[in-house]
């Protein structure tokens, strides 16, 4: 199930509620994606639906970033939210597995390691054991002039970067082992679209503009620093 935001949905409550009307195989699972910046009472709601329904849970995590580059990109996101949610999840019995679901842009490749590093060491501090795996996608079309192929050529600096900090800090937690070439495949599709491509940063800016004319609180210089290559 997908949002918006289905924490928030007063038809994603509904639909729940219907669930607790019949009888369910055992093994049944619900996968719901998240951007984890559900308040406290909202998540308190949803572990109580989760602890009464009879089903596996899966978690989709839709974010890529860390910090405020990430509550500027996934503009209205409060990272504290998003940590303590995803630390409780990991808690949850009944959830059985985290996916990761980073989607690639202009203006995250440069903070994707932090990301893992930062989401990989909540699953360490609080259930090493908890299954997870990543699943990743890029912008594309919805805006193109997002996509991470109008970056310049040594911008796949950082994603070597992220590919040695992926395989670093997954060494003791608890990636599915049958998917974990997904991440990869993705890491290098991203280096490839990058390279193949001509490079358009006055795209992305111009792009920039407008999304602080439509969102007054939006940090374009930081988001601007997001595209400077600066190793």
């Amino acid at each position: 199930m997908l949002g918006g935001e289905p924490t928030y949905s007063k038809n994603f409550y509904f639909f729940l509620d219907e669930l607790k009307k019949y009888t369910w195989p055992k093994k049944l699972a619900i996968s719901i994606t998240s951007n984890l910046n559900t308040n406290e009472p909202a998540f308190k709601r949803l572990e109580a639906y989760i602890e009464d329904l009879p089903f596996d849970w899966q978690i989709g995590v839709s974010n890529e970033s860390y910090e405020k580059i990430a509550e500027n990109i996934r503009y209205g996101l409060k990272i504290k939210n998003f940590e303590r949610n995803l630390a409780n999840y990991t808690k949850l019995k009944k959830v059985s597995r985290i996916i990761f679901a980073p989607t690639m842009n202009a203006f995250n490749v440069k903070n994707f390691e932090k990301y893992i590093e930062f989401v990989h060491g909540i699953l360490k501090k609080n259930n090493k054991n908890q299954e997870f795996i990543w699943i990743g996608n890029w912008v594309d079309n919805n805006p193109d002039q997002l996509d991470c192929k109008y970056l310049p050529n040594n911008f796949i600096d950082y994603i070597e970067d992220s590919i040695k900090t992926m395989k670093k800090t997954m060494i003791d937690i608890n990636v599915d082992k049958s998917q974990e070439f997904l991440i990869f495949d993705w890491l290098d599709n991203m280096k490839k679209r990058i390279l193949s491509s001509n490079e358009d940063l006055p795209k992305i800016k111009k792009y920039l503009k407008y999304l602080k004319s439509v969102k007054p609180y939006l940090n374009d210089t930081l988001l601007l620093k997001q595209l400077t290559y600066d190793r």
